[in-house]
Order: C-alpha cells, then sequence, then structure tokens
C-alpha cells in the first residue's frame, strides 16, 4: 500500500479490464470549473454583443486549457499523496479565483485574472517538474510538458506589466503554445 504522506509519481497503467477510478479531489476540482464557467457564462449575459462574444471565446479557450492539463496529468500518472493534494488545492484556489476575476475582464481589467491563470499554470509546471525528478522513464515526455507550460506561465505572468492591447497578444501567444506543443 502506497503512503498518502509522500510516493513517486507512477505511470497510470490499468490491467486487462481494469479503469482509472475518478476520485473525490478530481470530481470536487471539477466542479471549482463549473463554477467558473457559470461565472463566464453571467459575465456574458452582461455583454451580449460581438465584443461580449469575442471575449467569451478568448476566456472559454484558456480556462479549457487549464483543465485539460489537469486531466492529461491526471489520468497519465498515478499519484495521490499531501504534495499532490496540496498542490491540487492551491490550483483549486487559483481557479477559484479565476471564476471571481472573469468578469473584470469585459471590463477592461484583466490583472487579476492573469495572475490567477498564471498561478494555476504554475502549479502544472510543479506537477510535470515532480514527475520529471522522479520518474525516469517518463523524462522525456514530462519536461516537453513542463517547458511548453512554463512558457505558458512566463507569458501570462509577463501580461500583469502590459498595458491593454498586448495584453491579449500575450495571452494568445501562451494559449497557442499550450494547445500545439
Amino acid at each position: 500500500m502506497k503512503s498518502r504522506w509522500y510516493h513517486v509519481p507512477s505511470i497510470h497503467s490499468p490491467g486487462q479490464g481494469e479503469e482509472k477510478k475518478v476520485e473525490w479531489l478530481e470530481l470536487f476540482y471539477d466542479l471549482i470549473y463549473v463554477a467558473t464557467f457559470i461565472q463566464l457564462g453571467n459575465a456574458l449575459s452582461h455583454n451580449l454583443s460581438v465584443g461580449g462574444a469575442l471575449i467569451f471565446a478568448g476566456l472559454l479557450v484558456p480556462l479549457w486549457g487549464t483543465w485539460n492539463a489537469f486531466t492529461f496529468y491526471s489520468n497519465r500518472f498515478a499519484v495521490d499523496d499531501l504534495l499532490h493534494r496540496a498542490l491540487v488545492f492551491i490550483q483549486m484556489f487559483a481557479i477559484g479565483g479565476m471564476a471571481i476575476s472573469v468578469a473584470q475582464v469585459f471590463e477592461g481589467h484583466t490583472r487579476q485574472f492573469a495572475l490567477f491563470y498564471a498561478a494555476g499554470r504554475a502549479v502544472i509546471v510543479l506537477l510535470y517538474l515532480r514527475t520529471y525528478w522522479t520518474q525516469e522513464t517518463a523524462r522525456e515526455f514530462t519536461l516537453r510538458f513542463a517547458l511548453g507550460y512554463s512558457a505558458g506561465f512566463l507569458l501570462w505572468a509577463v501580461s500583469v506589466c502590459l498595458p491593454s492591447p498586448w495584453v491579449f497578444f500575450c495571452w494568445g501567444l501562451a494559449v497557442f503554445i499550450d494547445l500545439f506543443m
């Protein structure tokens, strides 16, 4: 039996006829995203215009990307210890912060959303780096994802210091890197 305090991430490889069980933490994690998407939809409902639809689409894609990145990690690697849970909870707080600040993006205030997004992306980078350091058979794979997500993280973090039109350029470039790395 694996220790709940610490164990090395392993590559998830179910046996014949076995499936990976969804843990309660993953279900709660998904619920945080549901709340975030509801807030995004509410913000769109207050700004029914072409510009509002573009902002909605422009925020939906990176939000989906963060969910997708964590889901792929969780399906590839089996890890459920204290460090992993702490990192997941930190990311959930970051996603909750994005939910709170998503409506502000519609009003032109992007810093808070970008900071929370960068924090969530940093957690994904840490998860992949942890696996890189401890799982020798997955080093090439995890390094690729850690570097790609690090580039996205840096662009989101830098966007906090940029004026309005450049913010969206950084966000678009970061999403492009995430989707096509």
